[in-house]
C-alpha cells in the first residue's frame, strides 16, 4: 500500500477512534443490562478500530497486538494517544492540517 493511502485510512480511523471515547464517557452512567450492552459494544468497537487505525499509523503487525491491548480498560486510552500521536507526526509531515478530532474533511479530500 502506497505511503499517501495509508495515511488516508490512518486519518479516517482517526476520525472514528477519537468520536469513540466522548461516547464511552457518555454511556459512563447508564446502568442495568442495556448500559452493559452499550459499554461492551462500544469497547469493542473501540478496541477494534484503535487496531486498524494503528496498523495504518505503524504499520505491520502492531496493529493486532494494539488492538487486542484495546481491550483493556485505562491501557486503551494510553494506546490511543500514542497511536494518535505518531498518526499526527506523519500527517503533519506531509502538510496536512490535523484538528482536535482528527483531519478536517476538506484535507481528507486531498489526501484521498
Amino acid at each position: 500500500m502506497e505511503e499517501r493511502d495509508r495515511l488516508y485510512h490512518a486519518a479516517l480511523w482517526q476520525k472514528l477512534a477519537l468520536r469513540l471515547v466522548p461516547l464511552s464517557l457518555l454511556a459512563l452512567p447508564i446502568g442495568g443490562a442495556v448500559g452493559l450492552g452499550l459499554k461492551v459494544v462500544l469497547a469493542v468497537v473501540a478496541a477494534v478500530s484503535l487496531g486498524i487505525f494503528a496498523r495504518y499509523a505503524f504499520g505491520g503487525a502492531r496493529g493486532a497486538i494494539y488492538g487486542i491491548l484495546g481491550l483493556l480498560p485505562g491501557l486503551n486510552l494510553l494506546l490511543l494517544l500514542a497511536v494518535n500521536q505518531r498518526a499526527v507526526s506523519k500527517l503533519r509531515a506531509v502538510g496536512v492540517e490535523v484538528g482536535f478530532f482528527g483531519v478536517a474533511p476538506k484535507e481528507l479530500n486531498r489526501l484521498g
